[in-house]
């Protein structure tokens, strides 16, 4: 896979964990008593949104960072914006899933489910090389000089 494909897949994959987190963290803000059961604990209504961004400005910053080369800190930050995802399954330590409706356990489902694929690809990341560009025909590195 060339640098081109991988930024594609990881750009793709973020997207779409982005996408399902908008929904379901409107819905946990909106909905809050429903996922938590009406219990009072360490997590408030307005937590929601705000983790929302700042595990975002993570993800944000992590593609920005693999975009610019740097694969240890552009991988270590989509890690932490996974975890954005992978929270979700909590809702059922403090709710039965047979308490949500049927939106409710899907967006808990797919929410988890893009934050492993994102903590996949951000493990994948930190712990490969650096795809190595393609050779140029005249067989000189790309910025036109010969290697001595």
């Amino acid at each position: 896979m060339n640098r081109s494909d991988e930024l594609t897949m990881v750009r793709r994959i973020f997207v779409t964990a982005l996408l399902l987190s908008v929904v379901h963290y409107i819905d946990n803000t909106v909905r809050f008593d429903d996922y938590t059961g009406g219990k009072k604990g360490f997590i408030t209504q307005a937590m929601i949104p705000i983790s929302w961004v700042l595990f975002t400005a993570a993800g944000v910053a992590g593609y920005r960072y693999l975009k610019q080369g740097n694969r240890g800190l552009g991988g270590s930050l989509l890690g932490v914006y996974s975890v954005s995802g992978l929270i979700g399954l909590f809702h059922y330590t403090t709710v039965p899933p047979s308490d949500f409706d049927w939106f409710q356990n899907t967006f808990v489902v797919l929410d988890f489910l893009a934050g492993v694929a994102v903590f996949a690809v951000a493990v994948r990341i930190v712990t490969t090389r650096a795809v190595s560009p393609p050779p140029t025909t005249s067989g000189r590195s790309p910025a036109g000089s010969a290697s001595r």
